[in-house]
């Protein structure tokens, strides 16, 4: 089914161009039980083991995502009060951004404390620290902010944050912090700029979709491990083990299309960069991805998905078959596999939009719905 690009394909599409020039991006939103936690740590190591990444980055990054996450989980009071975190890879350096909700009433003795860590030089951080140590001044709520302290000092730059405020007695608490991983006498670009932006516009996108989790890239191999076990562990409890190797299986396959479909917005480039979102409502998880097409290609592709759309289950098997014995003889198995499966793993049909982006690129967005 291709439609009409609505406002929320247009926020999706936004993204992606938000992501333009960052390495590696991803997000999620919810209940950030251990579990989960866990697997975006171990996807952030996998990654700096793909890129090379030099230890002495890697060590500080990993303390700060640590840090980052346990803010959430502190003051996560319940699964209404979702909690937010992203990570951008930019070529100078990673920003790293938490938020989540905090009542009105304690926002100034924080924003006192946040400005006081903001104020001191790398000495004075040390000195502090020490002293804070000393004293025992701390509680389980992160009273002291030694945390906060760390994060000033290894990452050497200040804390970024705001309160946005949602009624009379809560706000949104956004916290970042930009790690530079390069030397301090080269000179970086607007990637790693000292103000929310970016995050923001990433949790404004994850809300209007109900997105759980978001990945921005280049999908490979160990990358996509990783991320498998982090939507594995971002799935409900509730969801049977059945249901979640479908839910695994859809992405593989969407992300698959990415490989066969994907280019790069322009010609020069031989990189396919995908985008993939896993989203949640009451009655259904939807997987949605989003890649640069070229225009020459998309009225075959729309035939397909249309023909595959249009067919009953009984006939999808018989063009299951038909095209595993004409790709077995051309040695192409798979690429005219992948959508006629999405049709039997979800049941459901397959949406699609496209919008325009040049003369000789669209943006396609692909989505499939899996019911509970």
């Amino acid at each position: 089914m291709v439609k009409i690009p609505d406002i929320a394909d247009s926020s999706i599409e936004n993204l992606f161009n938000s992501l333009d020039g960052y390495e590696l991006s991803y997000s999620y939103k919810g209940d950030f039980s251990q579990k989960l936690t866990d697997s975006i740590l171990a996807l952030s190591e996998t990654n700096f083991e793909v890129s090379n990444e030099p230890v002495k980055n890697r060590k500080k990054v990993y303390f700060i995502m640590v840090e980052s996450l346990q803010n959430i989980t502190r003051h996560q009071q319940s699964k209404e009060l979702e909690g937010f975190f992203s990570i951008h890879k930019a070529k100078f350096g990673f920003l790293i951004t938490s938020g989540n909700i905090i009542q009105n009433e304690h926002i100034p003795a924080l924003k006192e404390k946040l400005e006081k860590v903001n104020s001191m030089s790398q000495e004075q951080l040390k000195e502090y620290y020490y002293d804070v140590l000393k004293s025992g001044a701390f509680s389980e709520k992160g009273g002291a902010g030694l945390g906060l302290i760390e994060m000033v000092r290894k990452s050497g730059n200040k804390l970024i944050y705001d309160f946005t405020k949602i009624d009379n007695e809560s706000s949104f608490f956004y916290f970042q912090i930009n790690v530079k991983t390069v030397a301090d006498d080269v000179q970086t670009d607007s990637s790693l700029n000292n103000n929310l932006t970016l995050a923001k516009t990433v949790h404004k996108v994850v809300a209007e979709n109900k997105v759980k989790l978001f990945f921005h890239g280049r999908f490979e191999h160990e990358s996509l491990k990783g991320l498998i076990a982090m939507v594995e562990g971002s799935i409900g409890k509730s969801v049977g083990s059945a249901l979640k190797k479908t839910i695994v299986a859809v992405m593989i396959e969407m992300l698959q299309n990415i490989c066969y479909h994907g280019v790069d917005k322009e010609d020069a480039s031989a990189d396919k960069p995908g985008l993939i979102l896993i989203c949640e409502d009451d009655i259904k998880y939807s997987i949605i991805t989003g890649n640069y097409i070229d225009n020459n290609a998309i009225e075959k592709f729309v035939k397909h998905v249309e023909h595959i759309n249009s067919l009953k289950e009984e006939d999808l098997g018989k063009l299951f078959n038909e095209v595993i014995l004409r790709e077995n003889k051309i040695g192409e198995l798979g690429a005219g596999l992948g959508l006629i499966d999405l049709r039997f793993k979800t049941k459901n049909k397959i949406e699609t939009s496209i919008l325009p982006h040049s003369s000789n690129r669209s943006f396609l967005i692909v989505k499939t719905h899996i019911n509970f």
